[in-house]
């Protein structure tokens, strides 16, 4: 095959730093990937981010390596991408970042929205799970590199060659080379591990007290020196999983290459991928020049000939007894950016505590979450000048309400899942999760008492047209009523809007002077954003693959809610008498049956219905960008992680 973006790279040279039978190719546009990594050094710096070592290497950078066969058009994005995680990696608490990688994701989306949103969906499916999973004890090697597969990101990185490459393939059109394609993966995670040991060993056992790595965990299961596990972990398990890779992509190739083109040329950008990692990772300066760039970790190197785990856990001890730095063993560096949880708080009794009344909500709260809350509050925050306890406390009303709403409406709506998981009703009784969420209200108020006057009617006024319009929303259901569009609007406006409007105006009321953004605008912009976020969920529950996995299929059926399509299809539909006559079975019923549901939807087909709700998002979502670009002009900047939010929504 000939490879238009990339030249091979001369095997003998290869053969001097790496031990492989892979080959090995450098992208044509690796000034461009150069360039790249200048700019997002800028950027970082510019939104605060603290110093790191990437993507650079002296016989090229890890995209020019790693992604030889990448579209120009592509290099600079997905380079910025890779710099951003090197980066968030290596800093622990610094402001900003997130506004920085809400540019690049838009970025992404803009030059290619079909593709950006496969490769949207692996990061959000990184960043869920990474702050959902931490390292336990594994039973063997291979649940050990499972694990390790996914900490590497190993996903996101076969959907970026999807992305990076231009290929018309889907992750389900992966699936007769996925197992190939994971062997090779798993082989770059491991030699990530071998040259990024030695940093590692420093840092992480310091920082943490764990180290996920392919050496470290051959140090701890054999008891051996980290030379020796360097050794075994080179011969032992890269050398099979090499071997295995190519043996299986051979055979696919012989096989399959000629009804399956494109899996075949997928599987040989495995390969280029699989080889430039470890070629960049065996000179680049991330793993062979931090002694100069951190020269007070230059003594701290042991001699890995000798040392074992206990000499490499004494020296951190010592590390941080010197520097009174505690091992932070429940946060993860990538925490900050990943998902922010709230906990309720423990109020300790002589003979009671809170486990029972925080038990769903805790629950609730460890199951996946896109955290659209706490990205608006960091987002808000580059406009308003208010102080980082101020808006942490924000944010935390806010999460406790949305978590409450959430605990009640799944009684409410009698919803058996909540994000792919049992609903906390289904596991503490309705009773009991009716508590939590109370108590839930509770902490809401007790953070809210630490705002001023203004945020605390900026609540009570936003929790009665919350509630309001909820009261609607279970009316319409109850009495089979079908409201108009302009009382859905309305509701949603109540509903959902209302919690954004208070989220922006509690941000607004504690901001220092001079408020840079009109508060009837921002408000406005809130509204919008409400209307856009739920009837681009009343869609996806009715339309998406991915919706019906997590909470079944067409749900809001069952719930007897009046969605907006369904709203669209009782207005104009010349069936609406047969499906308000469904829907009167089903509140009859609690439920409505596969049948039903199928054929409902095949009226929804009929009327255009689906159709009509997209071209509403769609105007919606312009509205909103509108909106956006009002408050951004008085603000004199723009606002890319708010930006990136709506481009994110809009891609479903």
């Amino acid at each position: 095959m000939e490879y238009q973006n990339s030249t091979v790279v001369d095997p003998q040279d290869v053969e001097k730093l790496i031990p492989t039978r892979l080959a090995v190719r450098k992208s044509k546009y690796h000034e461009m990937a150069d360039h790249a990594i200048q700019i997002f050094a800028q950027e970082w710096e510019e939104a605060g981010g603290g110093g790191f070592q990437g993507c650079l290497a002296p016989k090229g950078s890890i995209i020019s390596m790693g992604l030889p066969e990448m579209e120009p058009d592509r290099v600079a994005v997905i380079t910025k991408l890779t710099e951003f995680f090197f980066a968030a990696d290596d800093m622990s608490s610094q402001p900003g970042p997130e506004e920085v990688y809400s540019k690049i994701m838009l970025g992404m989306l803009r030059i290619d929205p079909v593709r950006g949103k496969l490769l949207a969906d692996a990061v959000d499916r990184y960043r869920t799970w990474f702050s959902g999973h931490q390292a336990t004890k594994f039973e063997s090697w291979d649940d050990w590199l499972s694990y390790r597969w996914e900490d590497g990101d190993c996903y996101m990185y076969l959907m970026v060659i999807i992305y990076g490459c231009k290929l018309d393939l889907t992750r389900p059109g992966l699936e007769p080379i996925w197992n190939i394609a994971w062997k090779g993966m798993a082989l770059t995670t491991l030699s990530n591990d071998l040259y990024s040991f030695d940093i590692e060993s420093i840092c992480e056992l310091q920082d943490t007290g764990q180290l996920r790595n392919g050496v470290w965990r051959l140090m701890e299961e054999r008891d051996i020196t980290a030379k020796e596990a360097k050794e075994a972990l080179l011969t032992e398990k890269m050398k099979p999983l090499e071997d295995q890779f190519i043996a299986e992509k051979a055979a696919f190739q012989r096989d399959h290459g000629e009804t399956s083109p494109r899996l075949a040329h997928y599987l040989q950008l495995v390969e280029f991928m699989v080889s430039g990692n470890w070629y960049w990772g065996s000179n680049c300066y991330r793993y062979h020049n931090w002694r100069e760039v951190r020269p007070w970790l230059a003594d701290s190197k042991l001699d890995e000939s000798t040392a074992k785990c206990d000499a490499y856990l004494e020296a951190a001890a010592a590390a941080r007894a010197a520097k009174l730095i505690p091992p932070k063993i429940e946060e993860e560096p990538l925490d900050r950016f990943l998902d922010l949880k709230t906990t309720v708080r423990e109020h300790p009794s002589p003979l009671l505590n809170d486990e029972h009344v925080s038990g769903p909500v805790n629950y609730l709260e460890s199951l996946p979450s896109k955290n659209v809350r706490g990205l608006i509050v960091e987002a808000l925050s580059s406009w308003f000048k208010v102080p980082q306890a101020t808006l942490d406390n924000i944010e935390s009303i806010v999460c406790h309400l949305h978590s409450a709403s959430l605990l009640l409406d799944d009684i409410e709506d009698q919803s058996p899942r909540r994000r792919g998981h049992p609903s906390p009703y289904k596991i503490f009784g309705p009773a009991q999760t009716i508590n939590s969420a109370n108590f839930v209200y509770v902490a809401a108020v007790e953070d809210l008492l630490k705002l001023t006057k203004r945020s605390q009617e900026i609540f009570l006024e936003q929790m009665k047209k919350l509630h309001i319009g909820q009261s609607y929303d279970i009316y319409w259901a109850r009495s089979c009523t079908c409201p108009s569009e302009e009382e859905y609007l309305e509701m949603c406006r109540m509903k959902t809007g209302g919690l954004f409007c208070m989220l922006g105006g509690m941000i607004y009321a504690e901001a220092e002077l001079p408020k840079p953004v009109d508060p009837d605008d921002l408000s406005a912009f809130f509204l919008l954003l409400g209307q856009f976020f739920q009837i681009r969920d009343d869609y996806i529950n009715l339309a998406s693959a991915a919706y019906e996995k997590e909470k079944g299929f067409a749900e809001d059926l069952d719930e007897g809610k009046h969605s907006f399509p369904l709203i669209h299809l009782l207005q104009n539909s010349p069936d609406h008498l047969m499906i308000r006559n469904i829907l009167q079975q089903r509140s009859q019923d609690g439920q409505m049956p596969m049948e039903l549901k199928t054929l409902v939807l095949q009226k929804m087909n009929e009327a255009r219905s689906l159709d009509y709700v997209r071209k509403t998002i769609h105007s919606l979502e312009t509205q909103a960008k509108d909106a956006l670009g009002v408050l951004e002009k008085q603000a004199g900047q723009k606002n890319y992680m708010l930006r990136y939010l709506i481009a994110r929504l809009a891609h479903f």
